[in-house]
């Protein structure tokens, strides 16, 4: 049985098994987004933030990394709410970051109600389906 908490010892961090995972968090410069890579990166995963300027960007990539010595954090600004800015996305991530196709895409900005957690392949399909 796996363990969703960390050993005793290893107070209030959780085990949600992101080690050594590559994550793009979306809208994650501020608010659910952010807290989401930030516990992300505290669990070990390389960390893409995104947000619609390179300034926002920027500013969460040092809180994270303020925070988490260590992380393996960066950042990509595109305006994911309009098709162009996930396009490009989507063009920049395996070029620019040597995306990998297992790699963990957090979409919160489609169905503000849920964070949904999607493969690259899933969020590339998702793009085209509404």
């Amino acid at each position: 049985m796996s363990r969703l908490f960390a050993p005793a010892g290893e107070r209030g961090k959780l085990n949600l098994k992101f080690e050594n995972k590559t994550a793009l968090v979306s809208a994650s410069t501020a608010g659910i987004g952010f807290a989401i890579a930030l516990e992300l990166a505290r669990e070990g995963a390389r960390v893409f933030v995104n947000g619609r300027t390179q300034a926002r960007v920027q500013a969460a990539i040092v809180n994270i990394r303020h925070e988490i010595d260590e992380s393996q954090v960066e950042g990509i600004a595109e305006d994911l709410a309009a098709l162009a800015g996930a396009e490009n996305l989507l063009r920049r991530l395996p070029a620019k970051f040597g995306w990998v196709s297992e790699g963990i895409v957090l979409q919160n900005l489609l169905h503000k109600e849920d964070v949904q957690c999607l493969s690259f392949k899933q969020f590339r399909d998702s793009l085209y389906s509404f």
